[in-house]
């Protein structure tokens, strides 16, 4: 097991498909089962799918060694029935061990916790993780890093989709740090002259403001909309504004909190509450307030409930960060059911992908192109991971190597290594690192 972690750890493997906590922290702990989570419920993206369609074999292989050495009981792949090309890729290599679970075609089917109940039964306890509950999830790039750091290999390149208002959109493999400038200029530039660009998915994405900005070991999608698309309206007021709407237009109807996937798993999430701080504080209890902590950002609330336009999941978010400001956690694990009605409020991703009128960008796809991208240079921050940002263990005018370690986790508490994914020659190292290429 240690020789797993230490293999993990040196090649610098952080979650690929989200929040990037360290791999080798999240699999020291105790578990039973493993559960790979191949859902890739966000509308347009098609990464995962092409890692399980084309290294079916390695990716069972790498998670029955695991196994293996953990000692965990069982592992299962969790994918979308509607991807059949990958289920029928997996199900020869499913044995000893290893399954496969077939979820339906909601979102969020990939959430952690949604997928830790739709494959267990379990419920994570409020305010808990998976491992509460015997259970680790890892996503299917996560796992493919994992198995090319058992045969000597350090996160080097990103698989990602690059899709929405651009002339070819696709699915690429292209080296950590690759600016996003560079990238677009690769998919045939923008369809749009006036265009706002997201990294990661529509739904729990974040907007960029530099075209330099990098991509990053979490980097799942770069989506372009154009300025005005209802998917980015929200994003593009300013959060003052925000409260103001939503302290005099919101009607507590509900809608918010009936399709909150946290409060249908049971937990004491109600962001209609949540909302009714924004017109009086004294309507909210400090529970009410704390509970603000078990959100999951995945935007059902915002984007799709609401009737009214409002922003209940920006508003929690900033809730959270007044708090976190203040001291204030939530406490007080304890077990939960989920509610009698969660299976049928489900949000069908079809319904989802009409409603953000993404349709015609879903239907265009974005097929893998292998496609060889070699940036001038490469931008690295050290802090891609939850925890403490990496050491930098190079100077600026320091000569470097594909695959050499430029920054090292701290020695103690949660953190990640970082290596130089070119040749060339380090010129800035100031919270990045920015390597420019040797022609």
């Amino acid at each position: 097991m240690r020789n797993l972690l230490s293999a993990i750890k040196d090649a610098g493997v952080i979650g690929a498909g989200g929040a990037g906590f360290p791999t080798h922290i999240k699999f020291s702990g105790k578990y039973e089962t493993i559960i790979v989570n191949g859902a890739e419920c966000e509308p347009l993206l098609e990464k995962d799918q092409h890692i399980m369609k084309t290294y079916p074999e390695f990716l069972v292989r790498t998670l029955k060694y695991i196994l293996e050495k953990s000692g965990a009981i069982r592992g299962i792949f969790a994918v979308k029935a509607k991807y059949r090309e990958c289920v029928e890729a997996l199900k020869p290599f499913a044995s000893d061990g290893v399954s496969l679970y077939l979820l339906g075609d909601y979102y969020p089917a990939g959430d952690e916790q949604e997928i830790v109940y739709s494959v267990s039964g379990k419920v994570v306890p409020p305010g808990g993780i998976p491992l509460d509950v015997g259970v680790v999830v890892t996503n299917v790039e996560t796992l493919y890093n994992i198995g090319r750091a058992l045969e000597g290999n350090p996160v080097l390149e990103k698989y990602l989709t690059v899709t929405g208002a651009v002339k070819n959109p696709c699915t690429i493999k292209v080296p950590v740090g690759t600016p996003f400038s560079e990238i677009l200029k690769i998919v045939g530039g923008a369809t749009s002259t006036n265009f706002s660009v997201i990294e990661g998915g529509v739904m729990t994405g974040k907007l960029i403001k530099d075209l330099n900005s990098p991509v990053k070991k979490t980097t799942s999608a770069f989506i372009l909309l154009p300025y005005g698309h209802p998917a980015l309206q929200r994003r593009l007021q300013d959060i003052n504004r925000l409260v103001r709407i939503a302290s005099s237009a919101c009607t507590q109807c509900r809608f918010c909190t009936d399709l909150c996937p946290r409060y249908l798993l049971g937990h004491p999430l109600e962001p209609h509450k949540i909302m009714r701080t924004t017109y009086h504080t004294a309507w909210g209890t400090i529970e009410t307030l704390k509970s603000a902590f078990l959100c999951c950002d995945c935007g059902i609330c915002e984007l799709y409930a609401c009737p009214m336009g409002i922003s209940p999941r920006t508003i929690i978010q900033r809730m959270k960060a007044s708090l976190v400001e203040r001291g204030i956690r939530f406490d007080g694990k304890r077990m939960v059911e989920p509610r009698s009605e969660k299976d049928f409020r489900r949000v069908p991703k079809s319904i989802l992908i009409n409603r953000l009128q993404l349709f015609e960008y879903e239907s265009a796809g974005a097929p893998f192109a292998d496609l060889k991208i070699v940036p001038s240079e490469v931008i690295i921050p050290l802090d891609q991971h939850i925890g403490k940002p990496a050491t930098p263990i190079v100077n600026a005018g320091d000569k470097v190597r594909a695959r050499q370690l430029v920054a090292i986790a701290p020695d103690e508490g949660i953190g990640a290594s970082y290596h130089s994914p070119v040749d060339g020659v380090v010129v800035r190292v100031d919270g990045v690192i920015v390597i420019r290429r040797e022609v």
